[in-house]
Parts: structure tokens; C-alpha cells; sequence
């Protein structure tokens, strides 16, 4: 089985939390606008994939989910 990209698991997490979470935007990349509430994909600050040690070459990816709202009405 070949391993998916860095992109294509970027993008599958936003699209499985768009399904999961009803009225939900998500975006694998950042966008210059965003439309609130909104998740965006982003890979973690500094070492983002690394290899297990293994036989079969395993890849991990880090990634962090950033949820953008804004604030309520008072």
C-alpha cells in the first residue's frame, strides 16, 4: 500500500471534520478570508512527519486543527 501525501491527510482530516461536525467550514490551507466557524489544517511548529523505525517505513504526521469563531453576541 503506498502512504497518502502530506496533502491528501491535510485534506481528508478537514473533510472528515466538515461531515462530522454539521455547518462546519474546514480548509486544508489557509485562506485569506476565512468564514467563521472554521477549522483550518495546519502541520505543528517545527518537526511535522517522521519515520518509525520499523520495516515497513511508517510516516506520522503531526498536524493541529485550529477552530476560528468569533465572538457572541452579548
Amino acid at each position: 500500500m503506498t502512504q497518502p501525501t502530506f496533502t491528501a491527510v491535510r485534506q481528508a482530516l478537514a473533510t472528515t471534520l466538515a461531515a462530522q461536525i454539521p455547518g462546519l467550514r474546514t480548509a486544508a490551507n489557509r485562506n485569506a478570508q476565512v468564514n467563521v466557524p472554521q477549522v483550518v489544517v495546519m502541520p505543528v511548529t517545527g518537526s511535522f512527519a517522521s519515520y518509525s523505525l520499523d520495516f515497513q517505513g511508517s510516516l506520522r504526521f503531526l498536524l493541529r486543527a485550529i477552530l476560528l469563531v468569533s465572538e457572541g453576541d452579548s
